[in-house]
C-alpha cells in the first residue's frame, strides 16, 4: 500500500505471510543486488509463537538457528545471513 511506512509494510507482510505478529520491528539495513532491493529486520514479540505458519504467497517456512548446516538458502539469503550474523545476535 503507496500510503503506509516501511515498517507499516513490514509488520503487515510479516502477519500477512507468516501469521506472526511482532511487538516491534527494527529495520537494521537496506540493501540491493542487481535485480532486487533488500530490507533486513528483526522482530521483537511479547510472549513465545507457535511456529510460523506458510500464508499468502509464502510456501514453507519455519523458525531455524543461524548456524544450522544443510540450509538451502538464495544466494541473496546467504549473503544477508553471513553479512549480518554478528549485528542479529547482539540486539
Amino acid at each position: 500500500m503507496r500510503s503506509e511506512s516501511l515498517m507499516q509494510a513490514a509488520f503487515r507482510e510479516l502477519e500477512e505471510e507468516t501469521g506472526m505478529k511482532p511487538a516491534e520491528m527494527l529495520l537494521i539495513a537496506r540493501f540491493e543486488t542487481l535485480s532486487v532491493e533488500h530490507f533486513v529486520s528483526v522482530a521483537d514479540f511479547d510472549k513465545d509463537y507457535f511456529a510460523p505458519m506458510p500464508l499468502s504467497e509464502i510456501t514453507a517456512c519455519k523458525w531455524f538457528s543461524d548456524d544450522a548446516k544443510g540450509l538451502r538458502l538464495t544466494t541473496d539469503s546467504e549473503l544477508i545471513l553471513r553479512t549480518f550474523r554478528k549485528d542479529i545476535r547482539t540486539i
